[in-house]
């Protein structure tokens, strides 16, 4: 039942994307999502004591099937509803309002969401560079803003 509501949830999150100003929100996405996975790999194979190298077996070997359906759920059920919730929002209670009109763009609830899923993962990466032995810059800008406002911003 559950791949069922994942096929749904994909499916009539990319028919309503269709019908709105998503294209780079999905652009961006797309390039946060995958360089989340690489990134995810790259980690676990550094706490194995194995180099990063695609080209090599024991790199692919890293990827198991229950990883790659727990970030296909991730992103296709969970984000897919709160793309459909973000949809409904907009359409039945903003009645497609643009709430921030920024570089020429504007910004509806929907690609709000989309910019902000895509922030939850470039954080993911930030993550996973940190657990592969290098420098989260996201959190290295965090210390830099006040720590009152630093309890506001961490996920």
């Amino acid at each position: 039942m559950e791949k069922i509501w994942i096929a749904l949830s994909t499916i009539i999150a990319g028919v309503l994307s269709c019908y709105t100003d998503l294209n780079l929100a999905l652009i961006l996405f797309a390039i946060a999502t995958t360089l989340d996975t690489a990134t995810a790999i790259h980690a676990q194979a550094t706490i194995k004591g194995l180099r990063f190298n695609p080209a090599k077996g024991y790199f692919w070997k890293e990827i198991s099937s229950t990883g790659l359906r727990n970030w296909m759920k991730k992103i296709l059920w969970e984000y897919g509803i709160y793309l459909i919730m973000a949809f409904a929002i907009d359409q039945c209670v903003l009645k497609n309002m643009i709430l921030f009109k920024v570089l020429g763009r504007e910004l509806t609830l929907p690609v709000l969401a989309v910019y902000l899923f895509s922030f939850i993962e470039m954080w993911s990466i930030g993550e996973n560079i940190e657990r592969a032995g290098g420098i989260n810059i996201f959190k290295r800008i965090l210390s830099f803003i006040p720590e009152k406002y630093q309890k506001l911003l961490k996920p």
